[in-house]
């Protein structure tokens, strides 16, 4: 019986694995398409940082910094940071992308807000599968060595 809910526990936990390693790319290539459709369709603006909003992750605070463009769209951005950093970037100019059927509607054009999701989620996997083939060729060697 043991034997039967080892064997049970070990093939529900490679399935969980497998559909992380193929679910977390899929998702990567959705905000790497959502990112490209926001750079083909919606307008580059500038906007310049007026202020900061919080937003409580478990047991702190975290902050995106909210843009203002010359229209006077208000964009919060996607990335939330220490609440100092955001407060460093009140009057900076950045990159935002502004919806040409209403102007009031965009997102921010940065690396963090736009590209750090989708690579990371791509390269993900490929990390899983560079740890499992190092373990797996190391075993291989302890074999033969045996």
């Amino acid at each position: 019986m043991k034997k039967v809910l080892l064997s049970i526990f070990g093939y529900m936990f490679s399935a969980v694995i497998i559909l992380m390693v193929c679910a977390v790319p899929v998702f990567g290539i959705y905000e790497l398409g959502k990112t490209t459709w926001y750079l083909t369709q919606f307008e580059h603006d500038t906007g310049t940082v007026v202020g900061c909003t919080g937003k409580r992750f478990k047991h702190k605070s975290k902050y995106a910094y909210v843009v203002e463009t010359k229209k006077g769209a208000r964009i919060t951005g996607r990335w939330y940071g220490s609440k100092s950093h955001c407060e460093q970037q009140k009057g900076k100019t950045v990159a935002v992308l502004i919806n040409p059927e209403n102007k009031q509607k965009g997102v921010v054009n940065s690396f963090m807000d736009r590209w750090f999701l989708p690579l990371t989620l791509l390269s993900l996997p490929g990390l899983f599968l560079y740890g499992y083939l190092k373990k797996r060729k190391e075993k291989s060697n302890n074999s033969y060595m045996n």
